[in-house]
């Protein structure tokens, strides 16, 4: 997937990037990037390329995805001179996302500091060579935010767990459908 320079505002949730021959997802913009919810597996470059020169006038968020098996880094900051302090001040937002076996390392520049609730795991899918990516126990409620759950419904004291990536883990019936305990 390539996102070129003269588009902004680009927001892109809850897909499977697999097996590219390249990046998975090689974005040249320049301002305004949501990545949410996304599986980046596989891919002989890196997860996520950005060559852009994000600013402070724009954002950058990048929130409960999985970034495994890459070939490259998990996400590569490629643009010449971006430091870990520079992304700091320039909008970067990163949260619950996981890192697994990208042959580069996690992300470049290292040692982002505005990297919270990462994980390391490894995500088990249960069977990503037939598509299937969604993951096992080991990624269960490592999402953001931090313990991965949250209300389901407005007033609802009944809780619901997040998971990184685009396949949430489908959890077994634990009784017959429609059937409450009080």
């Amino acid at each position: 997937m390539s996102i070129p320079s003269a588009v902004t505002n680009c927001h892109i949730e809850d897909n499977v990037i697999y097996s590219c021959d390249a990046d998975g997802l090689n974005a040249g913009l320049n301002r305004g990037l949501v990545l949410k919810g996304n599986t980046f597996d596989l891919n002989t470059g890196d997860g996520v390329e950005l060559s852009s020169g994000i600013t402070t006038t724009s954002w950058t968020e990048i929130i409960n995805n999985i970034f495994s098996n890459n070939t490259g880094y998990g996400i590569n900051w490629s643009n010449a001179g971006r430091t870990a302090v520079q992304l700091a001040f320039e909008g970067l937002l990163m949260r619950g996302n996981n890192f697994y076996n990208n042959s580069s390392g996690k992300y470049n520049p290292s040692g982002l500091a505005v990297s919270e609730n990462e994980t390391t795991g490894n995500p088990t899918f249960t069977n990503a060579t037939a598509f299937d990516h969604s993951i096992g126990t080991t990624l269960k409620a490592a999402g953001w935010p931090a313990g991965g759950t949250l209300y389901v419904g407005g007033f609802s004291t009944t809780y619901s767990y997040i998971d990184p990536g685009a396949a949430q883990r489908q959890e077994a019936a634990s009784g017959p459908v429609g059937q409450q305990s009080m």
